[in-house]
């Protein structure tokens, strides 16, 4: 499928660099739109739309501005999917799930609903070979619903399963985790800008991908220039971006009708030479199904979504509304010898309470770092927990703070009535990745720490067998 032995490898190359500079897995995330100050509408629209503020969880925060797409645009034809009528029914996180079995038995969802999952880790989240299997076992039992789409290539090992996503070399990237300006960044956790006419991204989908709303985002500067939006390669939307620096602009494409869109290629060119600062694509599909947001920022920790502004993060939580959120962090953590777990618990506490804030019924579910080790230069000051001897004159071991973090996440789990799960009960221990062995055929790299295509998958399927039935109870099938 996805995993590739060149993916892994690329992967592998980025998170070698940044365990230079102490970390080494990683994460991201997209659809970013900060609530400005003041409530605009954008003043450009194409003369086949009309422009209206819409209504919803961000009214009167983000700047949004909904674009109804002509109904002779061939591409946008209504698809043969009805919408529903039944409203959503959220349930209640119970107060403790102590295993996936106990986690499983919500009932009482509307049946035949929506359903969106929104998953936030580090590198093994980035790559959506995890997430992209899991969405593929989610939605080809429940059906297809939406995804999240960065802005361009912002780094290598972030990627789509589903859509093939190329950039210009004019694009530069900036980084919420790597920036002294946190308050400029949403979830997606990157911006991507270009100053020249003609500089484009596209997103190519594998097939044909189906929206009821697609935003796209964006943010103003002082002086800024214009794009076009293009669905297979048709002009629907344009921007002007000239205002106050940092405020989102987030222009949102709907078909006329109510109905269910499709596009193949979506692309985003800029048509002047002034800056155009581009954050991400939220596609939106709630007629019914699974939306499996993955967000993944390579090299970061759970506290990378405290680098965010409150108002940012709550902003994006309440118009993507997920009813579950995964959490995937803890590899970075674990490799940091110098790690305050308690300090780790509760910082985790308080990014769910965050995440949490305005939908009590919102349930999550706490991933377990997978099992990791590293390379020592020298044998004579690390501890040989497993007793096996040098490989090529060297050491692989465990992080010593990696058991650690994965017994914090299970006790914040408890705490906060989530389902965790144990991503290192289903792969290789530890002690086998310090004596070398990677698996025939492969799960892991080289690096002992990032999965072959093949690891990603096999993890996925595991992960899936718990996640289906659980969402399937929750949305009443």
């Amino acid at each position: 499928m996805r995993g590739t032995l060149t993916t892994w490898l690329l992967i592998g190359v980025v998170i070698a660099g940044l365990v230079a500079g102490g970390t080494i897995g990683g994460l991201m995330l997209w659809g970013p739109h900060r609530a400005p100050r003041t409530t605009e509408v954008a003043t450009v629209a194409p003369p086949s739309t009309t422009s209206t503020k819409v209504p919803g969880p961000s009214a009167g925060k983000s700047t949004i501005v909904e674009d109804r797409l002509p109904s002779e645009t061939e591409p946008l034809a209504p698809s043969s999917q009805e919408p529903l009528t039944s409203d959503v029914v959220a349930e209640a996180v119970q107060p403790s799930q102590p295993t996936p079995e106990a986690a499983a038995q919500a009932t009482g969802s509307i049946p035949n609903r929506d359903f969106v999952i929104l998953q936030i880790g580090d590198s093994h989240t980035a790559a959506d070979l995890f997430t992209g299997e899991v969405r593929d076992r989610l939605q080809a039992k429940f059906g297809a619903g939406g995804l999240f789409l960065p802005p361009g290539i912002p780094k290598a090992g972030v990627q789509s399963a589903e859509i093939t996503i190329r950039a210009d070399d004019a694009w530069q990237y900036k980084a919420m985790a790597s920036t002294d300006e946190p308050n400029h960044f949403y979830l997606s956790g990157y911006t991507a800008t270009a100053s020249a006419e003609g500089a484009k991204i596209t997103f190519t989908a594998k097939t044909q991908q189906a929206f009821d709303a697609i935003d796209v985002s964006f943010l103003k500067t002082n002086g800024g220039g214009q794009a076009s939006i293009l669905l297979d390669g048709n002009v629907v939307d344009q921007v002007s971006l000239d205002g106050r620096p940092g405020d989102p602009l987030i222009r949102r494409l709907m078909p006329q009708g109510g109905t269910v869109g499709a596009f193949k290629t979506l692309e985003v060119v800029t048509t002047s030479g002034g800056p155009v600062e581009f954050s991400g694509v939220f596609v939106d599909q709630r007629q019914s199904g699974v939306s499996y947001l993955s967000v993944g920022f390579p090299g970061a920790r759970a506290t990378v979504l405290q680098r965010m502004s409150p108002t940012n993060l709550t902003d994006d939580m309440s118009r993507i509304d997920p009813d579950m959120v995964v959490l995937a962090f803890g590899t970075n953590e674990g490799f940091d010898d110098n790690l305050d777990v308690d300090d780790y618990k509760k910082r985790l506490l308080d990014i769910i309470k965050t995440l949490k804030a305005g939908n009590g019924d919102m349930r999550f579910v706490i991933i377990g770092p997978p099992p990791g080790a590293r390379k020592q230069d020298s044998c004579t000051d690390v501890h040989n927990a497993c007793g096996s001897p040098p490989i090529n004159g060297a050491c692989w071991a465990q992080p010593p703070k990696l058991d650690a973090v994965r017994d914090a996440e299970r006790d914040v789990a408890a705490q906060v009535g989530a389902l965790f799960w144990d991503w290192s009960s289903v792969l290789p221990t530890a002690c086998a990745l310090e004596q070398g062995h990677l698996g025939d055929p492969a799960i892991f790299g080289p690096d002992r720490v990032h999965m072959t295509g093949k690891g990603y998958r096999d993890s996925a399927d595991a992960f899936a067998n718990v996640l289906v039935p659980l969402v399937g109870r929750l949305m009443g099938s």
